[in-house]
């Protein structure tokens, strides 16, 4: 069967509209240049293109890996297999991105703890025989906060 760069530039331009993305845009997201973008769209210069090229711009307009290299092989709907790969890639991406989320919610309450124990200092709602022995009023070490309680993780 034909490549079917029409199809190609069909499916990419119909999605930059449903995204309202400019080339520029899409360049800059894919890491594909303008030009090739251009070419691509306009089916000007008939070439084999690297595969990244059409994965980086399906992933970057929202479509799973091998979106457009499905069409431009007449695979459509996409091959199940595919399909179930991109998931699995996109939820350890996913699990990732939670794990981060978490390390990132934890330093801010460690933060939100200090800043705390900081205003406390400056009004000197500490006791002033806690700070001798090196506690705070919560009985922590000084300098060291005790944890908030409140909420924590995504969605708190």
């Amino acid at each position: 069967m034909a490549e079917d760069w029409a199809g190609v530039a069909e499916a990419i331009t119909g999605r930059m509209r449903e995204l309202k993305l400019s080339q520029r845009d899409l360049a800059v997201q894919s890491n594909v240049s303008v030009a090739t973008i251009r070419e691509i769209q306009r089916h000007r210069i008939s070439r084999r293109r690297n595969p990244r090229t059409l994965e980086s711009l399906s992933e970057t307009l929202g479509w799973p890996r091998q979106q457009l290299d499905a069409v431009l092989n007449g695979r459509l709907p996409q091959d199940p297999a595919e399909t179930s790969g991109d998931q699995g890639d996109l939820r350890s991406r996913l699990d990732e991105l939670e794990q981060r989320l978490n390390t990132i919610v934890d330093v801010v309450h460690r933060i939100d703890a200090k800043i705390d124990v900081i205003i406390d200092l400056k009004h000197g709602d500490l006791k002033h025989g806690d700070l001798k022995h090196g506690r705070d009023a919560a009985g922590t070490p000084a300098g060291i906060p005790a944890a908030r309680s409140g909420p924590s993780g995504p969605g708190s």
